[in-house]
């Protein structure tokens, strides 16, 4: 059961809360794509495809907990910066490869970048809610 305390969160939370929740829900659309594009043109089995999603999760999750060190240590523009012209290349490598191995690398590059992008959108919604002088503390 929901404590009454659960409901007293600011409005703009239930917004980066419903935002986030899209963001998944369009991450999720994509999984279905990769493993009919593992499958079908890349002649890998199911199995194979569901590995390549879960390393896929867990590169993201590791690029959310880099992009947060990142964050910290060198400011936010910089770490935005570097995930993006990284993040560039590697769009572009997974366009060309057409090995199995080349696109699971790829894609795994990728997701790390990502997760890179959701911290920085996570800690500039969360420090709107704080105030500007928390987001102004870390932005230098």
């Amino acid at each position: 059961m929901l404590s009454p305390d659960f409901f007293k969160v600011p409005r703009q939370a239930w917004a980066l809360v419903a935002s986030s929740m899209l963001v998944m829900a369009g991450f999720s659309f994509l999984w279905p794509l990769t493993v009919i594009y593992l499958t079908q043109f890349l002649h890998q089995s199911v199995g194979m495809a569901g590995m390549v999603l879960s390393a896929e999760a867990a590169s993201g999750i590791l690029g959310s907990m880099f992009g947060g060190v990142l964050f910290f240590k060198f400011g936010g523009k910089r770490t935005l910066f570097a995930a993006l012209v990284l993040l560039i290349p590697n769009s572009v490598l997974l366009l060309m490869f057409r090995s199995w191995l080349g696109f699971i690398v790829s894609f795994i590059i990728i997701a790390l970048f990502i997760g890179t992008f959701f911290y920085f959108r996570c800690r500039h919604s969360w420090a709107g809610l704080a105030g500007r002088r928390a987001q102004a503390l870390h932005d230098q």
